[in-house]
């Protein structure tokens, strides 16, 4: 995807994975027939979305809800995100596999209301990759992480500016960032 502007969005993904730009962007397939997963990567660059992203079961991102072997560069988020479940970010929901932002700004209104996990952030709300990299990306003033659960002492929440969890295997590269 390249060169896109999306404004005034309004996804209602009820149970399903979401985010203005797509549920999923990037994919791990078998695609030519070899019985092994092959890394097929997503692209995008230079492209903007603005809306609303709302849903029951997590997995929601003011681009996408979740990103596999995929890298943005150029690309931002002005987006209010809301969910019922776990994996909430303003930019991704769940990171996995290979990841790359490059010079990537989102100013979001994320919430959660998952009552266990809740892992909620500006960013990525879950960072499960084996490598990833975050080059001059931003968390823009203005925005906020809110948790609206009714959690008791043996639940768990995680939130955070740019990443609420990091289950990440192998490495992670985190420079120019705020």
């Amino acid at each position: 995807v390249k060169d896109l502007t999306v404004t005034n969005a309004v996804i209602d993904g009820s149970n399903k994975v979401c985010g203005i730009l797509a549920g999923y962007v990037g994919t791990l397939q078998d695609v030519d027939g070899d019985g092994n997963n092959d890394e097929l990567s997503a692209t995008v660059t230079n492209v903007s979305v603005q809306g609303t992203v709302s849903n029951t079961s997590g997995r929601a991102g003011g681009f996408c809800g979740n990103s596999v072997f995929a890298e943005f560069t150029d690309c931002d988020a002005d987006v209010t995100v809301s969910s019922n479940g776990s994996d909430v970010g303003g930019f991704v929901g769940k990171a996995q596999q290979t990841v790359k932002f490059t010079r990537c700004n989102v100013k979001a209104n994320v919430s959660s209301s998952a009552a266990e996990k809740n892992r909620t952030a500006g960013f990525v709300g879950y960072l499960n990759t084996t490598t990833s990299s975050f080059d001059d990306c931003h968390v823009l003033e203005g925005s906020k992480v809110t948790d609206n659960s009714a959690k008791t002492a043996s639940t768990v929440g995680y939130y955070g500016g740019l990443i609420a969890y990091d289950g990440s295997t192998v490495s992670n590269t985190i420079t120019k960032c705020s």
